[in-house]
């Protein structure tokens, strides 16, 4: 019938059904393919048609899926099975979900995420989210699927997907593989009306895209092999160079276009090969076209056999070399020091698919950075100021030292973009010292003259798409590139200023941003240990602010800028060198290999220069002098907790919070700062209850929300101080980083598995266990989910593998040993920290109101809520109170037990909590417990046996009397109550309780066996004659299981020697020998 309709598509299609004998039949499914397409083909997966098709260089698969509203759960749950039987597929769904979701999947915490034309931020015209639609989001989150309903230009608002007379929803929804999202153009939701209410979802997908962007700039690219030919070149060249004093610009413009002329004869273009393809690849292929070229003319057999032997050994090579090359990148994770490493190690794995970028005019691009990087700062641009009276620094206004520019060069980082000149740092790290003494010169003649070169004002910016439509310039943000020769400059001067300040205590404590042993850790336990002392207190409550400056680092005025520095003590010299550096800054706009018209930039601290954040601290420094309340710590008084522009002001009541408000008001008025009121968020953190009336704030007469929960510095707080939410966005951002380098590293089979591991460890569990240093000291099921599931999916388990079994095959700790090291760590640096330090003082204030009595902050999160302060400060108060130095060996975190336990453990060995509770076996049986069961066990048979035979209480008074006056005669005679006591002690008693157990490890491990039973039976033994009945392998286990329960009863009775020796060994205890009397 279809066949007739549709004659020009191939159709594949799936009868409705009904499942009732009332209503209609529902659930059909029609594909087609139109004759002749070379785009897609249909394929069957599993037992399921889809259509597969190539995009962007991968390949699609358009899934189908109807699933019904009565037997949803059975359906989701095929679908489900269907998507982790094959996790290395790149996925497109769509069709009638029946679900609710409203406006959920927020990925705005995903930065290395490649949206192409969509949001991060779903919107959705339905505010309802059902049951349903929360499983349905689990599954999309489990297998990597990003809903593309609201998210486009086309679905901007998130428009209803079923309209009736009933009611209207978004209930058909279209889903796309992360890998795969770029691909899509748009999505939108068709205007034709079906008899079912069902409006139409379309989709279009760019089969054919855009080539790779031209690069960033034309820069010279370095090669370590040819190092020697550079330094050699570079070094004659600089014996004939000469600049003229005269003019700075043209000795700079002098200075970089040596290093050019010098690299581009020297180095040559980074080919485009895969990483691992080395020099043995390169020859073995070309002796497979050699071969292939020579076959192809002659048609000799012979040249044939000798192309199918090297084609073989080349891709053998090829496969070894891979291997090879995965295996000492996952090392390399090891030895990461930094950021940019691990990154760069990351981008290996990473597939880069940048989205179409939209033609927009370059006056478009000028105006809209131009109008974002000048905000209107009043008398941003005035002139400079006098700079009288002259005040001097020896240590800022000293000639450069080549020490000082070995230690910057040391210090920058490989592989950074240049700025307008094209040269990387990399050219000059490995120069001859005769360049260095060359370059010092130079910047000691324009530091001492105070004239800066234009090429260290110019700012080259890198348009990036952030979301919604690529077509609008204010989706856009920048990224600006300054010539290394200028940033070398910066960091000459910058490690000046740093040193001047840390010496002599110019920043407050506060201040956690920018400052080398300082992290956001510090600021997130100082907050939270703050908190948690007030809630401590009867009906204690904190008030935190959390301040967001609009464009805090662009708003900088320059003249408030340099005054502050020298009302800081910073020499007239060093500040008329930093206004000269920022006199005249400008900018341009990349444009596909070309540059915009420049203009210039007014207000703010340089983007990309190492000396803004230095500069951005000390301009907001002073902000903890005009606050003046805050919550006292011991004799500190906390009133603001700093981190670059991330501020959160603190009260212990609303009246201070309210006076520190307007404190702020006055402030930012003052020094021509603005705050973003709408991101701008009050908590109130308590123990429970409701809201006063009188909690209400105001800023210059408006509003300020009051929120339950806030992320700051990446930790997402609640008035509580639950962690429950962060570990749980957490681990949604984990499994999307997951999901991203699957395609590329997890499914791949040339790499080994330790190494997948390895980048597990790197990528996912980095994100996951993010500021586990305040939250790891407990157990949280929604990070232990991202590890199993990873798991699950890189040996193909099903969902159902217990996961106890998933921890002792694969012997990996649990994620809770982890983040506890990771706590208990952090407590040895705070306690390394100088007695100045604010955790240390905040932390010991901790341990003081610990000793008193234990805090009363309810911790509803884990069982193992007890650790969170207990745990912490009993380890703390340990080192602190300890003499000698501290050792990390001291704290040793829990592992799960693994298959090889401790010889005290298998003394001690619990079946019944190991199968019935195995991942709370660690804490159940600890080692003072197992201590105390080993006594018990030792001392209950000592206590029945030997006590009552040493006291006579087992026997009657006349038996006593007659054991008295017979003392040859060994007889044994019990009275009724010892016989009922001991057999029950020592029998009846433990019999039962042993039953019990066993009984209940009976029903642990029959639960778990027909769980895995089906999948076990088709997975590993294949066929059905590898089955063996259930009622056999039953009997024949337990059989064996009691073995030892039968082997008293098998060797004395059916054992004649066993017999014989224990009735002599009766005999011997029994009765005694009178010796004989020998006369004398």
């Amino acid at each position: 019938m279809f066949s007739n309709i549709f004659v020009e598509f191939n159709l594949r299609w799936v009868p409705a059904k009904k499942v009732s004998h009332f209503g209609r039949a529902s659930g059909g499914i029609l594909l087609g393919i139109k004759w002749g397409s070379k785009l897609a083909e249909f394929h069957k997966l599993d037992c399921t048609d889809v259509v597969r098709f190539g995009a962007c260089g991968q390949t699609l698969h358009l899934v189908p899926c109807y699933i019904n509203c009565n037997s949803w759960d059975n359906d989701i749950g095929e679908l489900s099975s269907l998507v982790a039987r094959h996790p290395d597929l790149v996925y497109l769904l769509a069709g009638d979900c029946n679900v609710r979701i409203a406006d959920a999947q927020d990925l705005s915490e995903i930065g290395s995420l490649d949206m192409g034309n969509f949001s991060r931020v779903r919107k959705s015209k339905d505010p309802v989210l059902n049951s349903r639609g929360r499983r349905f989001l689990e599954f999309c989150s489990d297998a990597g699927l990003v809903i593309l309903n609201g998210r486009s230009v086309g679905d901007a608002d998130g428009n209803w997907t079923y309209i009736a007379r009933a009611g209207s929803s978004v209930c058909d929804l279209a889903c796309v593989s992360l890998l795969a999202l770029p691909c899509i153009s748009d999505f939108w939701i068709g205007e034709e009306i079906f008899s079912d209410g069902h409006l139409p979802i379309v989709f279009s997908v760019a089969v054919n895209r855009l080539s790779e962007p031209a690069p960033l700039l034309p820069r010279l690219n370095w090669s370590p092999k040819n190092e020697p030919v550079y330094r050699k070149q570079l070094k004659n060249a600089v014996k004939n160079f000469e600049w003229r004093r005269e003019d700075v610009d043209a000795a700079a413009n002098g200075i970089v276009e040596l290093i050019r002329s010098v690299g581009a004869s020297s180095l040559k273009k980074a080919e485009g090969r895969s990483v691992w393809f080395d020099w043995d690849c390169a020859r073995s292929r070309s002796r497979c076209m050699k071969l292939l070229g020579l076959f192809r003319r002659t048609d000799s057999p012979m040249v044939k056999q000798k192309y199918i032997e090297a084609n073989k050994d080349y891709r053998n090579l090829i496969t070894s070399k891979k291997k090879m090359f995965f295996c000492n990148l996952a090392d390399k994770f090891r030895e990461v020091q930094d950021s940019s490493q691990f990154w760069k190690l990351v981008k290996v794995f990473k597939s880069v698919s940048p989205g179409p970028r939209a033609e927009i005019p370059a006056s478009v691009w000028v105006e809209h950075f131009r109008n974002l990087l000048n905000p209107g700062v009043s008398n941003c641009l005035a002139p400079l100021l006098p700079l009288d009276p002259v005040s001097s620094v020896d240590s800022l206004d000293g000639r450069f030292k080549m020490a000082e520019l070995e230690k910057v060069l040391a210090s920058v980082k490989d592989h950074k973009a240049p700025g307008c000149d094209g040269v990387p740092f990399e050219f000059f790290k490995h120069s001859p010292s005769e360049f260095k003494e060359l370059l010092l010169d130079y910047f000691n003649y324009i530091f001492e003259a105070g004239r800066i070169p234009t090429l260290f004002k110019e700012a080259l910016i890198f348009p990036l798409h952030k979301k919604g439509d690529a077509s609008d310039a204010a989706n856009y943000r920048g990224l600006s590139f300054i010539s290394c020769m200028g940033k070398l400059f910066s960091c000459l001067m910058a490690n000046r200023l740093t040193s001047f300040v840390e010496e002599n205590g110019v920043l407050t404590e506060c201040q956690s941003g920018f400052r080398r042993g300082y992290s956001t850790v510090d600021s997130v336990f100082v907050l939270t240990s703050v908190v948690t002392l007030r809630l401590s207190q009867p009906r204690g409550k904190a008030y935190a602010f959390f301040v967001d400056l609009r464009a805090a680092f662009d708003r900088v005025n320059r003249g408030h800028l340099f005054g502050k520095l020298l009302s800081v003590g910073v020499s007239s010299k060093f500040v008329r060198a930093l206004q000269n550096l920022y006199e005249g800054v400008t900018s341009s706009v990349w444009l596909r290999g070309e540059r915009s018209e420049s203009f210039e930039v007014g207000s703010g601290v340089r983007q990309g220069c190492p000396l803004s954040p230095i500069l951005f601290s000390l301009f907001i420094n002073d902000l903890v002098e005009v606050l003046e309340y805050g919550i006292t710590i011991g004799e500190t008084l906390v009133k603001v907790l700093l981190y670059a522009d991330d501020l959160v002001i603190l009260a212990s009541s609303p009246l201070l919070m309210q006076r520190n408000i307007d404190a702020l008001s006055a402030y930012c008025s003052r020094w021509d700062l603005s705050l973003n009121l709408e991101k701008s968020k009050m908590v109130v953190f308590q123990n429970g209850g409701r809201r006063r009336r009188a909690e209400r704030w105001y800023f210059r007469g408006e509003q300020v929300e009051v929120v339950k929960e806030y992320t700051y510095l990446g930790v997402t707080l609640t008035p509580r101080l639950s962690y429950v939410q962060h570990t749980k966005r957490k681990g949604a951002t984990a499994k999307t980083a997951m999901n991203i380098v699957w395609g590329n590293a997890f499914s791949d089979p040339a790499i080994p598995v330790p190494a997948k591991l390895k980048v597990f460890h790197s990528v996912v569990k980095a994100i996951l266990c993010y500021a586990a240093q305040i939250w790891g000291a407990q157990e949280y099921a929604s990070v232990e989910a991202v590890q199993l599931l990873f798991v699950r999916r890189l040996f193909h388990l099903p969902s159902y593998s217990p996961n106890y079994l998933i921890y002792l095959e694969t012997e990996l700790d649990t994620l809770s040993a982890y983040t506890l090291r990771l706590h208990l760590d952090y407590l040895v640096r705070i306690a390394k920290m100088p007695s100045a330090r604010l955790p240390r003082i905040v932390a010991a204030e901790v341990i003081r109101k610990g000793h008193r009595r234990p805090l009363s902050v309810p911790c509803h999160d884990s069982h193992q809520s007890w650790l969170v302060f207990n745990g912490w400060i009993c380890s703390i108060r340990q080192v602190l109170d300890s003499p000698g130095p501290v050792r990390l060996n001291d704290f040793k975190p829990l592992r799960y037990p693994n298959k090889n336990p401790r010889e005290f453990d298998q003394c001690v060995c619990s079946r019944y909590f190991a199968i019935v509770q195995p991942l709370d076996y660690p804490l159940i049986m600890t080692q003072r417990r197992l201590s105390l069961m080993l006594a018990v066990v030792w001392a209950s048979p000592a206590l029945v046996s030997f006590l009552p035979i040493f006291l006579g209480w087992y026997t009657t008074r006349s038996h006593l009397e007659y054991i008295k006056s017979h003392p040859d005669e060994c007889s044994f005679q019990v009275n009724r109550s010892y016989a009922i006591v001991s057999s029950s002690a020592s029998f009846w008693v433990p019999g039962v309780i042993m039953l019990f157990m066993y009984y209940r490890i009976y029903i642990e491990a029959d639960r778990q066996e027909r769980m895995l039973y089906r999948y076990l039976s088709t997975a590993l033994c294949g066929p059905e004659t590898c089955k063996s009945p259930r009622v056999v392998v039953a009997v024949v286990f337990w059989v064996g299981y009691f073995n030892s329960a039968l082997n008293p009863i098998i060797y004395a009775y059916f054992n004649r020697e066993f017999r014989a020796a224990f009735k002599k060994t009766l005999e011997s205890c029994c009765h005694q020998v009178n010796p004989k009397v020998i006369p004398n």
